[in-house]
Order: structure tokens, then sequence, then C-alpha cells
């Protein structure tokens, strides 16, 4: 085969090139072969044609003493008269030799008649580089080896060289393929070989497999003669026949071949396939016949419904429910030709039979033609359960008609037409003529052309109907409109229930009240198991399999287990059997609660009375079994398992706060109160995945060799991709361009498909600025098993590929975008893949190692009270139990000083640990009480860890099995992050650790030697600080790379104030203090899912201003053993030039202080509860950390871990204030330029706040000379109080704050410090601002005006003035810029927005008027205009989120999460045209998001942190995989971060609109531009209701915000709510709206004319205008219309016809480059400098 491919390539493509483009004298040419058998097959080729010659004499001339020796090689000659060509060959000369040769040919001499041909081997070699700037390469663009000639030519030759239509038509199929090659550069002449073989044996027979085909024996038949179309359409088929078959065949898991084949062959050839070596010689007619079998046997399918005459006089309207198999159609044709009948075409996948009894009706195929005449028509193809209906009738009027109701109306057998009327809708208009008709008396509408139908809806409880009859010229059609019809009912979803209420279980669903329910299946199997264990009466059910029937079936055991338990356990059933309701759907009542409490005593009494000294008889060893499911290798403990019973016992005494419900059911588990069990004598480990993270009451273990598990798998992704993306960011200096590689290694994951997956996420993630070239390195122990890279690599085609990586989950689709191609060429032109041996123990070089250690499988059965108690909340939280004793670690389940006969969970645990460690061998070795079955390893990777360390950056341990002393105890290693679990305990998914600090270490040196302190103190300086970053944040580390100096002795202030603030707090005697950074509280709360609106982010609380986010003092009070206490001190820390950022901080650590005092103390609840333990698990592990960094001692630490039980069990108080009144109850540590020490306690917002005073210079000197005498001060100077403020914090509650004087008191906001530049000093007169801001003072400001020059009379030349907040001159704001393009309309619209952004000093109140621009074409977002106007502009990540819940007085009562989540999906609707299904689709949709985040109808779930649209958008593709409209929608918002998907970077969006906000739309596609609108519009009109009415004093109102909407009749026609609302309304509310457009028929839509909301116009040239129009605008009493048409007609650019109030003008107007000019406020001043 590839002889003759060489031979063509030489013969037919090289030969040929040459007798077209004749070798001259002295030409030169050149071709690079790698391939050694290429090379070698295209030498035979050329000597086959070739002559042979020796070449002497070629170093003659030029003065050379070298001895030469003759070259013998071979000459090509194209034809007999050509130049001949010297063939030059690398593997048989040397580069000197053919450098010389190049020079002798063509150039006199011996060999001046020659050409010269090189055969190269290496494009990279030195010999190219000396010979290619005179050579030209045949590879290269025009030259005959390069892949766009060879394609040409051999489709040119095809024809010439095959003589059937059919196999050229093939073969240029092949071609097409190979062309995307072409296209993308990745093309060689290589990729030719077959197509060059069919043409040089002249026939496909023998090459079909070749050119991915099956062979085609009609292909030479020859009473078979197809059309084109028919021979196109046979090889496409061809070709997406082999490829599946392919796919299917080559997948590694072949135990679903047949499966995969009969999606699409029939069972015959599926089979054939399969068991078949030799499946690729089949012929391809025999997958015809296959499918045309299988296509009699499938179901019957619409296509699709076609009018023939369909124009524009006659339209149809198509409305479809149901599915593929079964559905109802309902079509209505629209015609206003008054045809007799018209024809209607319904397409199916498969033949029909005609009806016969349907005169009407005309079969063809699988088409059935039907013709409409005057009467509905009903008409059903199909039978049993796969049929579809039909009801059609045509309707003489136009499309319009139907507008409102096209996807909301049903035709009935007597062809009424019923229509939902949605609940949002007020009004429906039929028609859209300009005469308006109401229904009379008698019901009967006579109906127009020019008509126009409106029918108001709203209708109340009594008024279910409304119908009419329209008679459309004698033919009539009678209306039904259904009001107040119910809604479809979400599915049912486990985190729902319980209730307060049991439900019941039904064959379709769970019934709540009167509502049947559907369930989705992955809970409907749990829910079944429960029925069958309350049916049965069973102890355990056992899942055995059933060959015959290819399934496992249930076998309800019923074993003997001791009576008493089996007395307690049969109650259980029966009261679920009574209720008719089952565990997951039952509260637990008092009756149940005491079944319950009977049953798990008896069992615990039963463990308790097992004798030490004896084996388990089998009524004992069968607990093991109860409640258990067996099925397909795994276990599942269900709600009847004693330890589920005891959790949820558990659970319901503790949850007397039900609002907390939601977000507590996502937080708390049973998941590790078992580590690990033996069952039937096998290690197992708890199992979880997506169901789990839903059901909570059940419990899974699966056995410990299993692969791994769903959660590590997605892990491992996560932590890939956005670790490469993180070091890049941080170590940007390493990456000055895509092509530096960044270096990863794998150790120790065994499946690296998850790592791949991550590449190809970091790809998405780059691929719009383009892809950082990765080299991965994979160490692995045999070289022999193949990674998941080199699977893809041996993969055959682009689409397998695809298929491959799409069943990951992985998004390698986004259209505009990219392609899975396109994603895929990254992954294998970006990726370098490289395979180790870890034998070796040696690691190379890299930036990010991932590794997991390689644990075992080691398991001992170890006694419980060695291990430390890892469970809080008094057992509701649980993470495995970790130590390091004797070299090994062990880990299990721990009671180390625990009270196990603390509530229902404590004792259950440990009864059940220790039954199931005495499992094996069926319970018959000798019982042992007291132990738990526990994993022992040892860690012998030293050698191994220690390369890893010293050659890899970062080092990210993935789920790590040792405990912390293990990383914090290593030396010279620093943490720098860590991801937890989804829960609120101290356990870690990944650790993320280094050894390479020297550059940390010369960026502390330059603060360090900034102040001349002690070198030799550096040392200690640098490792205290290092020790600190590592137990406060390790982040922070991070952040210093690339600081300034400043913003390092930033962070360097909050070591050095951590310092300070342990050596103030020791004026508390016998309390132990530990740190916390509340920056990383905030940034563990953010991974686990706490609720943000509860305490740690100023967003979620609706604070305005700032929270302290620096440091937190716990401090654990032990002088009374007996009831030890806690006290929380947060910590305000800050370094400025001077003392003007003090009252900022002050402010901001009130504000803290103030949502601790509300969140944590007091009376305790559920909530509270919770976040307490978060709390005392976040002491216990930071006392931890300084222990392990010697920053703790062990005496200390010592004492915490005695009573560590009673802190995870909050056996604690929590105190509200100190000991020491004079400390305060928050304290802000400053250090400035120049200060000298001082203390001093003062009341800020009745607060008392401790500030503390410092020289800059000691935020340094603290660090470096801890042990000195500096600091005694801080234990022993008087703290500077007066009396009022020690009365105050003495007796709180006479000092009743707040009342009867809220007039006197001015509140101000407290900016964000990220908003204040604290690098630059504040000028005095902001400082003395600030010491002012304690006296109370009034203002009686005389009302202002704004004043906005829109341009000059034409008559006089004086200015035209717009005052938009004189309500004497407008009531509304809202303006109209209209006018056809090139007209000025955009330099008016500039002008306008630039006078309002300086306008701010005359509106009422003095404030800026916020100005919110959406900018559809780009004319706003230049940096001279946004410069001018001190503008911002977003493109993308808008800082607010759309789902916000605005609480306001107004939705007293309502279900605001589900008014929200209408609004929402309105807009959607609306901007795409969705039909009210899908609509409805998406609110609920909306709906189950907040519901996720624990928001329900409840208000006090409303301030919740809200989800955001990314959750929307993939809690839809979650639950719906429809094609439609809302599937698209969803899918084109995937593509763009429209809102940010951070809500702690949200703002209320009145805060943000201080001055000009330009949102930038001109990116995104029409239908998204006005999704982006409406939604912020949304959020707007809400916050605009929230503010209440503006201030209105002698006739000026305070404008609030002004919205400017440019190209809005874009917007307009969708009649968006919101939008509506706000030009209707907004003037109360002190805000405008300027609308600029191309014409007044703009504002008029079907449902609203807006012109009538605006008062002031500015009208320039349009192409049309009526007198209606005109009218419209300057009302009809206005004499001087025909003037102002003609004035509009001839007015030319900057000319316009303005109305302001009732004033018009004929104006020039007042441009924005103008206005730069002229008004003063924009002119630039001179630099002095």
């Amino acid at each position: 085969m590839l002889k003759s491919f060489y031979k063509y390539i030489i013969q037919n493509i090289i030969i040929g090139y040459f007798k077209s483009n004749p070798v001259k004298r002295g030409s030169r040419y050149f071709l690079v072969i790698e391939d050694k058998t290429h090379r070698d097959g295209l030498m035979e080729a050329i000597r086959d044609v070739s002559e042979s010659i020796t070449l002497s004499g070629i170093y003659s001339g030029n003065g050379t003493t070298v001895k030469e020796e003759p070259y013998d090689t071979l000459v090509l000659k194209a034809s007999k008269d050509s130049i001949p060509l010297i063939i030059g060959y690398d593997g048989t000369s040397t580069e000197d030799y053919l450098t010389t040769i190049r020079n002798s040919v063509g150039l006199g001499g011996k060999y001046e008649d020659y050409g010269l041909l090189f055969v190269l081997s290496d494009s990279s070699s030195s010999i190219l580089s000396s010979i290619n700037t005179t050579v030209k390469d045949l590879q290269s663009t025009g030259g005959p080896l390069n892949a766009t000639y060879i394609m040409n030519d051999i489709q040119s030759s095809a024809r010439n060289k095959l003589t059937k239509d059919l196999e050229i038509v093939y073969l240029s199929k092949h071609l097409e393929k190979i062309s995307e090659y072409v296209s993308d550069g990745t093309c060689t002449m290589f990729d030719f070989q077959y197509a060059l073989n069919v043409l040089s044996e002249g026939t496909l027979k023998g090459h079909y497999n070749d050119l991915e085909f099956f062979n085609d024996k009609t292909v030479y038949d020859t009473a078979f003669s197809p059309t084109k179309t028919e021979m196109e359409s046979r090889v496409s088929k061809n070709q997406e026949i082999f490829r599946k078959v392919s796919d299917v065949m080559n997948a590694d898991d072949d135990s679903d071949r047949l499966k995969q084949l009969e999606k699409f062959l029939d069972e015959r050839l599926s089979k054939q396939i399969v068991k078949s070596k030799d499946w690729k010689d089949i012929d391809f007619n025999e997958f015809l016949e296959s499918i045309e079998r299988k296509a009699t046997t499938a179901d019957l399918e619409l296509c699709d419904v076609k009018v023939p005459a369909e124009g524009l006089l006659t339209r149809k309207i198509w409305l479809r429910t149901g599915n593929k198999k079964k559905s109802k159609n309902y079509i209505v044709v629209c015609d206003e030709t008054n045809a007799e009948e018209i024809e209607v075409q319904t397409t199916f996948n498969k033949e029909i039979r005609k009806p016969s009894d349907k005169n009407e009706c005309v079969v063809k195929g699988n088409v059935l033609r039907i013709f409409l005449k005057d009467k509905l028509i009903k008409q059903s193809v199909g039978l049993n359960d796969n049929h579809h209906d039909f009801w059609m009738m045509k309707l003489p009027c136009n499309l319009s008609f139907f507008q409102d109701i096209k996807e909301c109306f049903s035709i009935n057998k007597k062809g009424d037409i019923i229509v939902i009327v949605p609940d949002d809708v007020e009004k429906l208009t039929f028609g859209g003529g300009s005469k308006l008709l109401c229904i009379p008396i008698d019901g009967v509408v006579d109906w127009e052309d020019d008509a126009r139908l409106e029918v108001p809806v709203i209708g109340d409880d009594d008024t279910e109907t409304i119908d009419f009859t329209e008679d459309f010229k004698g033919q009539k059609a009678h209306f039904i409109l259904k009001l107040n019809v119910a809604k479809p009912v979400p599915p049912a979803k486990p985190s729902e229930f319980p209730t307060d209420s049991p439900a019941h279980p039904e064959p379709n669903g769970i019934k709540t009240g009167d509502v049947t329910r559907p369930v989705p299946g992955y809970w409907r199997d749990f829910l079944d198991i429960e029925k069958a264990f309350v049916d049965n009466e069973c102890t355990n059910i056992k899942y055995e399999y059933n060959a015959l029937i290819d399934t496992y079936e249930p076998n309800y055991e019923d074993r003997d287990v001791p009576i008493a338990v089996k007395n307690y356990l049969i109650p259980v059933f029966r009261y679920f059997k009574e209720e008719n309701t089952l565990p997951s759907l039952c509260p637990i009542t008092d009756e149940l609660r005491k079944l319950y409490s009977n049953y798990v005593h008896a069992v615990q009494n039963v463990i308790l009375a097992i004798p030490s000294s004896h084996c388990m008889d089998r009524e004992v060893y069968n607990l093991t079994k109860l409640g258990v499911v067996e099925k397909n290798g795994r276990v599942y403990l269900s709600p009847f398992h004693p330890l589920n019973v005891a959790y949820a016992l558990e659970y319901d005494r503790q949850n007397d706060d039900k609002q907390g419900t939601a977000f507590a059911r996502k937080l708390l588990s049973p998941f590790y109160l078992m580590p690990y069990i033996y069952y039937d004598s096998q290690e197992m480990r708890p199992y979880t995945d997506h169901r789990f993270d839903e059901i909570r009451n059940w419990l899974c273990y699966e056995p410990v060799s299993s692969v791994q598990q769903e959660r590590t798998n997605d892990l491992t992704t996560r932590m890939v991709w956005t670790k490469m993306r993180s070091f890049i960011q941080h170590f940007q200096y390493l990456f000055q361009d895509k092509e530096s590689p960044i270096i990863i290694s794998v150790i120790g994951i065994t499946n690296d498909t998850n790592v791949v997956k991550g590449i190809v996420e970091f790809i998405i993630n780059q691929y719009k600025d383009g892809v950082q070239r990765i080299e991965i390195h994979e160490y692995v122990t045999n070289l022999m098993d193949e990674t998941y890279f080199e699977k893809l690599n041996r993969l055959d085609s682009v689409d397998a590929i695809a298929r491959e990586l799409q069943s990951l989950n992985l998004k390698i689709e986004s259209p505009g975008d990219y392609s899975a191609q396109d994603i895929i060429h990254q992954l294998f032109t970006r990726v370098a893949f490289y395979k180790h041996n870890i034998a070796e123990q040696q690691i190379g070089y890299s930036h990010i190692a991932f590794y997991q250690m390689e644990t075992g499988f080691k398991f001992i059965r170890q006694m419980t009270s060695e291990l430390r108690t890892e469970l809080s909340l008094n057992g509701l939280i649980s993470i495995p139990s970790t130590i390091h004793k004797n070299g090994y670690y062990i880990i299990g389940y721990g009671t180390k000083n625990q009270n196990i006969n603390t509530g229902y969970i404590y004792p259950m645990a440990g009864a059940m640990n220790n039954l199931y460690a005495n499992e094996e061998n069926e319970g018959q070795s000798v019982y042992n009480p007291g132990i738990c079955v526990a994993k022992l390893y040892k860690f012998n990777s030293d050698k191994l860890l220690n390369s890893i360390y010293d050659n890899a950056n970062w080092v990210t341990f993935i789920n790590p099995e040792v405990d912390i002393n293990f990383f914090y105890k290593q030396k010279d290693l620093y943490v720098v992050h860590y991801t937890d679990q989804y829960t609120i305990n101290a356990k870690y998914d990944s650790i993320t650790v280094t050894k390479h600090v020297d550059q940390y270490d010369n960026m502390l040196r330059k603060s360090y030697e900034h102040y001349g302190l002690s070198e030799e103190r550096f040392q200690h300086f640098n490792e205290t600080m290092m020790r600190y970053f590592n137990c406060l944040n390790g982040s922070w580390m991070l952040d210093i790379v690339n600081k300034t100096e400043y913003q390092i002795r930033e962070k360097m202030s909050i070591v050095a104030a951590c310092i300070v603030m342990l050596k103030f707090m020791k004026r508390v005697a016998n309390v132990i203090w530990i740190p916390l950074s509340l920056e990383e509280i905030f940034r563990v709360t953010g991974n686990i899912g706490l609720p943000r609106d509860y305490i740690f982010t100023k967003k979620a609380l609706g604070a305005k201003g700032a929270m302290s986010d620096d440091l937190l003092m716990m401090g654990l009070d032990l002088s009374d053993p007996a009831n030890i206490r806690l006290y929380f001190y947060p910590v305000e820390v800050k370094d400025s030039k001077n003392s003007s950022m003090s009252d900022k901080g002050v402010r901001q650590v009130c504000q803290t202080y103030e949502q601790f005092r509300k969140q944590l103390f007091g009376e305790p609840n559920f909530v509270k509860n919770i976040y307490r333990s978060f709390f005392a698990t976040q002491f216990l592990t930071n006392a931890e950390k300084l222990n392990a960094n010697s920053l703790l001692s062990d005496e200390k630490f010592a004492e915490i871990e005695k009573y560590r039980f009673d802190l995870l069990n909050l056996n604690y108080i929590i105190e509200d204030k100190l000991p020491i009144k004079e400390m305060g109850d928050a304290a802000v540590v400053s250090f400035y330029s120049q200060a000298s020490h001082s203390m001093k306690t003062s009341i800020i917002d009745n607060i008392p706040v401790c500030e503390i005073h410092f020289a800059e210079r000691e935020c340094v000197q603290f660090v470096a000379e801890y042990e000195t005498d500096n600091m005694d001060f801080l234990e022993s100077d008087e703290i500077s109080i007066n009396e009022d403020t020690l009365d105050f914090i003495s007796h709180p509650n006479k000092h009743d704050v707040g009342k009867g004087n809220e007039s006197e008191i001015v509140v101000s906001s407290i900016d964000d410090e990220d908003d204040y530049n604290i690098d630059q000093e504040s000028n005095k007169d902001a400082e003395e601002e600030l010491n002012k801001s304690d006296q109370i003072y009034k203002r009686e400001p005389t009302p202002p005006s704004i004043r906005i020059v829109v341009g000059y009379a034409q008559s006089g030349g004086r200015e035209v003035v717009f005052e938009p907040n004189n309500t004497k001159v407008v009531s509304h704001p809202n303006m109209g810029i209209i006018g056809t393009m090139g007209t000025g309309k955009t330099q008016l619209a500039r002008s306008v927005i630039a006078q309002f952004a300086k306008e701010g000093l005359h509106n009422l109140g003095g404030k800026q008027v916020g100005m919110l621009v959406f900018d559809y074409k780009g004319d706003y977002k230049d940096e001279e205009f946004l410069e001018t106007v001190g503008g911002t502009c977003y493109k993308s990540k808008y800082p607010f989120n759309p789902l916000k819940l605005v609480i306001n007085d107004e939705v007293d009562g309502m279900n605001l999460p589900a008014i929200t989540a209408d609004r929402i999906s309105d807009s959607f609707a609306k901007a795409y045209g969705l039909g009210l299904k899908q609509q409805s689709n998406i609110k609920h949709i909306i709906i189950e998001t907040y519901a996720d985040a624990g928001i329900t109808k409840d208000p006090s779930t409303w301030t919740n942190t809200v989800p955001t649209m990314e959750q929307v958008i993939e809690k839809y593709f979650d639950t719906y995989d429809t094609n439609d409209k809302a599937y698209a929608l969803f899918d084109k918002l995937r593509d763009y971060t429209i809102f940010t998907t951070d809500n702690s970077n949200c703002v209320s969006l009145f805060e943000w609109l201080n001055s000009v906000r330009v949102i930038d739309l001109t990116l995104y596609p029409d239908d998204t531009k006005k999704v982006i609108v409406s939604l912020i519009l949304d959020l707007f009109y809400a916050e605009m209701r929230q503010l209440g009415s503006s201030k209105q004093e002698k006739g000026v109102r305070e404008l609030r915000a002004m919205i400017m909407v440019d190209e809005a009749h874009q917007f307009l026609k969708k009649d968006f709510n919101s939008f509506r609302s706000i030009i209707s309304e907004g003037r109360m509310f002190g805000v405008g709206m300027i609308l600029s457009t191309q014409n007044i028929s703009d504002f008029k839509t079907s449902k609203e004319d807006y012109s009538q909301f605006i008062l002031s116009w500015v009208i320039h040239h349009v192409n049309s205008i009526s007198k209606s129009e005109i009218a419209n605008i300057f009302g009809a009493s206005d004499t001087n219309g025909e003037r102002y048409m003609d004035f509009i007609n001839k007015s030319k650019l900057f000319e316009s016809i303005c109305k302001i109030g009732s004033k018009v003008e004929g104006i020039r107007d007042l441009p924005f480059f103008e206005l730069l000019k002229k008004d003063e406020r924009f002119k630039k001043e001179d630099s002095l400098e």
C-alpha cells in the first residue's frame, strides 16, 4: 500500500509539478521528511525514476586543499528536455558537503546546467538553517507537497482516474474531513496516503475502510443509477454509520457495546458486529437494511408541520404539547386570502397509512396532507400509546390576532379555542389594528380588518372564565378564556422534607396536604425501599442478582434479633403504616419520638450488655444487619438503622429554630460517625455522591478498595485548574508570554482522568485570551498502564475524543466562542505529556505538584479512648479522628475525654462503632468493648516527599489523611492555602504547601531594612513573621509577591497587632487567647456554604459601610473549670501616615462587634449553636496551628485540649463583656508615621472601643524584638477612660440610646476600605470633617434646581434649559431624544450626561445624580468621555445580583422569592419570545435555586444569602435537557458572565449608582442585551420602591438617578414590566429616563403608548413622521403641527425641535464637543508643575 503511495507522490505530484513549473538552471528545492519509514519510502520511489550520478570536482575553484571523494547520488528529470535535479540526501552526506553542492549548482563550472533537490531528515537541523535562505521548500504554500496543492491535484485527477461517479463522491467526502486539518495548519502530505493509494490503483475497492467507510458493493452494480443528491446522501450516511460503529467498537469498556449499537441498529446486526473480528468488512447495504428493520419497530415521531402556501397573508400558529412518542397539536392557519382550502403537511419519521374515513386527508409515504376548509378537522396518527393528535382550523384573520395567546391556547372537540390565561397577565389583546373593540352584551364581536380587541383578564376568585365569539365575516370562532388555573406542581426534593406535617407516598409522587408532587427518580428508589421496610416489617433487605431477567431482586429478610429490640422495632414500622408515611417524609411527633427512643435504647442496652469474654450470639450479631440494605457491593444504612434513628432524634432535640432548618440540613450529616466498619468481614468506608448531598438520612458504605469517589474526583478537577490559574496570577514574571510552559507534576493519583479534566477546564478558561503552554509529568508505578491522556491520544477521531470528554460532563462546546475541535486542538498542541517511573523516588522540577498519599488498605481494631473526640454539636457534626503514634497514623472514631452519655448520638455512635469492629467472622471472635475499625498506615515516602518539596514550587495534597501537625511541624514548610469540605468541621479536602520562600524573605527584608533595625534580629523577625502567616492566613504570604512596600507593611502590621494583642490581653487573668484571621474565617465560610447573611459579609447583613476583617481574639477562660467561658474581641488594624484613618477603623470594628453580638451572643437557638460550634472548631484548629509553629506552649495547648469536648459541644458560656471594663468590647490598633504610645477607650456607636496607638517603626520592631520590655506598658499602663464611658459599660441598660432624639442624630455611611487610598495622606479639611462626626447639626439649604442646557434657540440664541427636578416646569423628569443616524442625537445625549455629572451641587440635598447608561453601540465607553464625566464602563460581571430580594412594606404577607422569580422569568420570556410553559419552568428553577439557598416563602429566610444567576443556569441544565428556546437561552447565558458570581462583590444598585455608570452591551447578541437591561431595571425598580419617595421642597424634587437607554427601540417593543413601572412611577422616587431612538413610532407598542410619560422631547430629522405622531407629542389642540413636521423634515445636523413642558422651540443642539469648550466646568487647567 505505502509503495504505491510513495510512487504516486514522486511520479504524479512532484514530477507533474516540475512539468508545469519547469526547473531552471541553478534552481534549488528541499523537503523535510522526519519519519524514517516515509523518508526511505520516498527515496526508493525517487530511485525508481532517477538516474545515477557521481559528483566530483565541486570544490575546484574555491581555493581549498581538501581532498575530495566522489559522491554517488541520483538525478531526477521531469521530462526528456527538462533541467536535471541532483538529489542531495543528508542521510548519505555531511552538512558541509550539501552546502558546497548548493554553491556549485547553476553558478558555472561542471554543474552549471543542473538544479538541486535536498531531502532532509530534521526540520531543526543546522543544515536547513544554512541553506534555506536560497532554497525553496516544496512543502510550503504553492509547493507540490503542500497540503492544499495535493488536495487540488487529487480532486482534479479523480475524474480521470476513477470510473464510478459514486467512488468520486466517496473520495471527495474523505477529502472534506482532511480539509479540516488543512485549515488549522496541522495537515501534511501523509494525511493523503489513503486517497493517493486510491488514485494510484484507480479504484476504491479494498480501500473503503481506509477512508473510514464500510464497503459498498452497490457502487459497482450497473443497474444502480442514483442522482447526485442521492449519492451525497448515501456517502454521508455511510460515513456517519462507520464513525458510530467504530466509536462503539474502539471504546475501552466493551461491556455495553451491544446496548450502544442497538441505539441505531437492529439486534441481529448488532450481535453480528460484536461477535465478529472482521466487522469492518460488512457491506454498507447490510447497515441500511438493519436501520430499515429497526425503523419498522421504532416509535412513530412527528417531525414537522408545514403550510406550503405560507407567506405574508397566510401564516400558521402551531402549539405542541407532549413528547416525541405522544403529542397533541393545535394548529390555526390565519388566512387573509379567502382561499377555499389550505393544505397542511405533517411529516413523520416513518411511513403511515391513509385513514379510510378521512376524505380531507391524503397520505404519501411519511407525509400526511390535510386540506382545511371552514370547519374543524380532528385527526389522530398512530396507535395505542404512540400516537399524535391534531386539531386544525382555518380562520380569515391576521396572525396578530393570536399574538398574545399563541403559547397558551388549545382547541376542544367542539372547535372552541381555549385560552389558559397566565396569572401575571392583566389584559389580552387580539389583533393589532387601530380601531378598539370590546365584547358587547351578546358576546359576539364583529371583526374588522383594522380592529383591535382588548379583554381585561384580572378576575377574582369567583370569575373562572370569560367567553366570547368572533365573527370573521360570517365564519365564527368561539373563545373561552380560563382564569385562575392552577400552575404545574414542582417536583418534591429531599431537602424540603420532612415539614411540620407528614407527607404521604403515592404511586405517582408525594402528597402534601391536597397536592401531589412528583418525585425525582433518584429519591423515589430510596422512598420505595423505606416503604418496603414498613410493608414487610423486615430487619434488612438484600438484593440478589437474577441472571434470567438480568436484574437485582430484593429479598426481605426477617432475622432473629434480641426480643427487646424486635418489640420496639415493630411498633415503629406500624406507626408509619398507620400514618401512611415514611421516615424521610415525617416529622418526629411526640408519639414517634417515644417509639424511636425505646428502639435506640433497646439496641444500646443489648450492645452494652455483650460480655467481653464471649463471642456474640447470632441474635446480637444480627444487629449489624438492622435497617441495612445490601445492593451491588454496597451497604446502605436506611433511616431505620439505629445510628440514623439516633441522629434524627438528636437533630429534632436541638432544632428549636425552624428558620435555620434549610441551611442546617445542608451542613449537618452523620457521614463520619462511623469512619470505617467491617461488614461480612470486609473493610468498608463511607461513600457519597450527588444523591447523598440531598438525602441526608441515609448512609452508604463501599469496600475500601473501590475506585475514587465522585467528590474526590470533582475535587481533583477543581484543584488542578484553579491552582494553575492561581500560580500564573501570583508569579506572572515567570510567564512573560504564552509559550512559557506551566509545569505540572502528578504523583500518586492512580486514576488521572480528573487531572486531564482539570487541564481541559484550564484550557477552556484561558481560550479567549490564549492558552498557556502546559507540561504535565505523571509519576506512575507501572509505565505499561495506560494513562487517560494516552487513551485520548489513542482515539482515532476528533469526534471520538469529543464524546469521551463530554462523558466526563465537560462543556467543550460554546457557540460563538469555541467548538469541541478547538478545545481538542488546544489540548493536543498546547499540552506536552510525559510519564515517569515513581520507583526512583525522584521528581523533576515543576511549578505545582499534585500529590495523593498512598495510605494502603491496612485496618486494625483500635481503642476509641486513645483517639481524641472530633464530634461536635452533640454529634451532629463529625469527622474522623487522627493520631500519630509510634510512627504510624491511625484514623478512626475517637472518644477521648468524651461524655458518652450526652444526647442520643454519642452513646449510639460508640455502641455501633464497637459492634461493627467486632463483626469479623460473623462475630465469632472474642468480643472486645470500646474499640472501632481504624485505618493504619505508616508514611514511608520521606525520600519521595522531600524530592517533591525540593523540586515543586507548590505542593497540593489531595484529600490528605494525616493530621494537621504533619504539615505544620515539618521544618521550613509553609501552608499557603487549603480547601475544606462541604461542612463546618476542620477536615480539609486539599492543602497546598511550599518550601520555597526565598522570594518572601527578600520582600520582608526590604521592609525590615527600611527602619534600620539590627541585622542580627532579622532572622528572628523573618521566622516569626512566617510562622504567623502560616497560622493566621497562608495566602497572605502569596499576596506579598510583587506588592508595594506599603501593601507588604499592611500585612506585617496585622502580625504585629497580633503580637501586641496577645500582650495586651494578659490583663485578663486565667484566659488563654488565640488570634484568628477574620479574613480567613470569611474565606472558609465562603467555601463551606454557611449563609452569608448571618454574620460575615456586609451585603448579607444589609450593613452600610465596611466591617473589620483583620483579627478576632478568642479567649478561653478556665478560672472556673465547671463553667468555662469564651470571649470574642475583634481588632481592626490601621497602618497610615497619620490618624486620619482611625475614625474609620473604629466604626468598622463596631460593625463587626455588633454582628457578633447579634448572631452569637444572647439566648441560644439552633442557628446560633451551629455558628458557635463553627467558631469553637476554628479556635481549636488555630490553637493547634500555633502550637505546631511554636507560638503556643505545649502546656497551654494541653490545657485547651482538656476542654476539647466541652468546646465542640457548646458546654461553655459566651461572655459579651471582658472582666476588665477599661478594655472595652473591641479594639483598634494603629501604627502612624509618628505617634507616641496611647491607650484610650471611648463609646462609638454604643460600643466601647479601645484605641491603641504606636509609631510605624514599632510595627516591625515588635515582631523582631518580642522578648524585650518594649511592650510591657500594654500590660501595666493605665487605659484612659472617662467616668461616663465607665458608667456606660457598667450599666448599659440605663443608656437608652436612640429613643426620643432620632431627629437630632446624623447617621453617615462608612465607606468600604477599598474605596479609600490609604497611601495618600488626607488633607486637613477632611481630617477636620472627621473630627466633627460626633457633632449635632442641622442644614437648611435653599431649594436648588438642576439645569441642563439642551441647546440654543434659533431665534435669539438664548439657552434652552431642561430642569428635570423642577416640578413647576415638568412633572416627569423623562426625556425622549429622536433622530435618524447622523443627526447628532448621540452628541446631544453625551452632552446631557456630562452636564448631569456636574449638577450634583444643584440637586436638592446636594447629592450627585446617578447616571445609568445602557450603551448599545459603544458611543459612551471611550476613555475621553468617561474621564470627562468621571464615569466607569462595565462590560461584564456587573456588581449586583438580579436575584436579590428587596424587602419593603409592600411585600408583607407575600411570597417574595416567587414574585422575584416571576419578574425575572417574565423578562426572559419577553426578551427571547418564550412560551408560557418555558417561562413557568424558568420561574420554578429560580424558586428551587432559592430553596437550595434556604430561601422560601417564609420571610425569616429572606435575609439568607441569595443565589447567583450562575447557580440558576447550572440548576436549569441539571433539570432540563430539552433543546428548545429556553434551553438555547440558558446555553447562551452560560457563555457570558454577565453578573458577578461572587455575592461578596455585590452592592446595592443605588449605592453603586453614585456617578456615571455605563453598561457596555456592544458585544452581546440583541436578545441577550434585552435580558441584561430588563434584569437590571427589575432590580432598579425594586430598590427604587424600597427607598421610598424622594424629598421635595417648594416645587423642587430631589433627583436620585437618571437612566439613559441608547437605541431604545430595541427594548421598547418588549413591554418589560419594570421598564413601564419606572418610566411611569419614577418621578415620585426621584428617577427619570432618557430614551434615545430613531422614530416616534417606537414609543407606541401593542400594549402601551410610552410617549404619554414623556413631557420633554428633542426631535431631530426623521425619515417619515405622521400627523398623528405629531399630535401625540405636541397635543391635538396645537395648531402648529404642520410647521413642526416641516421643521423636522428639513432639519440639518444638530438642528431639532425641542419641547420642554408646554414650551416648543426650534433649537441648535449643544453637542458634547462644544460643551467641553463652552462650559468652564469641563476646561482642564494647565498644570503648574
